[in-house]
Protein backbone atom coordinates (compact mmCIF):
# COMPACT_ATOMS: atom_id res chain seq x y z
CA UNK A 1 0.00 0.00 0.00
CA UNK A 2 1.64 3.53 -0.72
CA UNK A 3 0.30 7.01 0.16
CA UNK A 4 0.60 9.99 -2.81
CA UNK A 5 0.87 13.12 -1.14
CA UNK A 6 0.55 16.46 -3.64
CA UNK A 7 2.27 19.05 -1.57
CA UNK A 8 1.77 21.95 -3.94
CA UNK A 9 1.23 22.18 -7.65
CA UNK A 10 -0.77 19.83 -9.33
CA UNK A 11 -0.21 16.33 -10.60
CA UNK A 12 -1.45 13.87 -13.10
CA UNK A 13 -1.72 10.29 -12.04
CA UNK A 14 -2.39 7.53 -14.84
CA UNK A 15 -3.38 4.24 -12.43
CA UNK A 16 -3.57 1.01 -14.51
CA UNK A 17 -5.22 -2.16 -12.45
CA UNK A 18 -2.38 -4.15 -11.34
CA UNK A 19 -4.17 -7.76 -12.37
CA UNK A 20 -5.79 -6.83 -15.54
CA UNK A 21 -5.07 -9.26 -18.25
CA UNK A 22 -3.92 -12.29 -15.78
CA UNK A 23 -6.89 -14.24 -16.73
CA UNK A 24 -6.40 -13.95 -20.18
CA UNK A 25 -2.40 -15.45 -19.84
CA UNK A 26 -2.96 -17.32 -16.81
CA UNK A 27 0.16 -15.88 -15.25
CA UNK A 28 0.26 -15.54 -11.04
CA UNK A 29 1.92 -12.20 -11.23
CA UNK A 30 1.77 -8.97 -13.27
CA UNK A 31 0.59 -8.49 -16.70
CA UNK A 32 3.27 -9.10 -18.77
CA UNK A 33 2.47 -5.49 -20.50
CA UNK A 34 3.63 -3.76 -17.60
CA UNK A 35 7.53 -4.85 -18.06
CA UNK A 36 8.35 -4.37 -14.55
CA UNK A 37 11.76 -4.23 -13.53
CA UNK A 38 12.94 -4.46 -17.27
CA UNK A 39 15.27 -2.47 -18.30
CA UNK A 40 17.10 -2.39 -14.62
CA UNK A 41 14.14 -0.89 -12.90
CA UNK A 42 12.79 -1.76 -9.80
CA UNK A 43 10.47 -4.61 -9.64
CA UNK A 44 7.49 -1.89 -8.91
CA UNK A 45 8.33 0.29 -11.76
CA UNK A 46 8.05 0.09 -15.75
CA UNK A 47 10.35 1.91 -18.90
CA UNK A 48 7.18 2.36 -20.69
CA UNK A 49 6.63 6.09 -21.25
CA UNK A 50 3.02 5.89 -21.44
CA UNK A 51 2.94 9.33 -22.94
CA UNK A 52 4.49 8.10 -25.77
CA UNK A 53 4.73 3.70 -25.94
CA UNK A 54 7.72 2.53 -28.06
CA UNK A 55 6.13 -0.88 -29.25
CA UNK A 56 8.43 -1.60 -31.11
CA UNK A 57 10.84 -1.73 -27.90
CA UNK A 58 7.48 -2.83 -25.83
CA UNK A 59 5.26 -4.33 -27.98
CA UNK A 60 2.97 -5.75 -25.78
CA UNK A 61 2.07 -2.68 -24.11
CA UNK A 62 -0.27 -2.53 -27.36
CA UNK A 63 -2.14 -4.55 -24.29
CA UNK A 64 -2.12 -2.58 -21.51
CA UNK A 65 -6.25 -1.17 -20.29
CA UNK A 66 -7.67 2.04 -20.33
CA UNK A 67 -5.79 3.52 -17.19
CA UNK A 68 -7.69 5.18 -14.48
CA UNK A 69 -6.74 9.02 -14.37
CA UNK A 70 -6.68 11.75 -11.82
CA UNK A 71 -5.47 15.05 -10.94
CA UNK A 72 -3.77 15.74 -7.61
CA UNK A 73 -3.61 19.09 -6.42
CA UNK A 74 -2.01 20.85 -3.64
CA UNK A 75 -3.01 19.15 0.08
CA UNK A 76 -4.77 15.59 -1.61
CA UNK A 77 -3.57 12.70 -0.86
CA UNK A 78 -4.60 9.53 -2.84
CA UNK A 79 -4.47 5.49 -1.49
CA UNK A 80 -2.82 2.92 -3.91
CA UNK A 81 -3.80 -0.45 -2.50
Amino acid sequence: DNLLIQMAGKKRVLLYPKTAGLAEMGAAEEAAWVYAGADGMQYNTSPVNVEDPSLVKYPLFADAPQPFECTLNAGDLLYIP
